[in-house]
């Protein structure tokens, strides 16, 4: 089943028999459409404030994510010289 948010432009021109929104509209299994009223301010605030936070912890990961590849690498790097010293003091 497919979600469609249909916004009160859309609704215009559908009322309004807009050929490419008909078109599309008509397709729908009616008995499959659900309508709901829009939320309040207050809630699409609260909804935009989760995903802001979200975001920003998101983004906080992925930095402490690259901070740990980056030390790995350097540390992988350091090893792998500290090898190369070896051979050569061996060799």
């Amino acid at each position: 089943m497919s979600l469609w948010i249909l916004d009160t432009d859309c609704l215009t021109l559908w009322q309004n028999e807009h050929p490419l929104v008909k078109q599309q509209v008509d397709r729908v299994n009616y008995q499959e459409m659900r309508m709901r009223e829009p939320l309040d301010e207050k809630t699409m605030l609260e909804i935009l404030e989760l995903a802001k936070e979200a975001e920003q912890k998101a983004r906080e990961t992925s930095e402490l994510a690259t901070a740990i590849a980056l030390k790995y690498q350097k540390r992988m790097r350091e090893i792998r010289e500290g090898r190369r010293e070896k051979v050569s003091e061996i060799g």
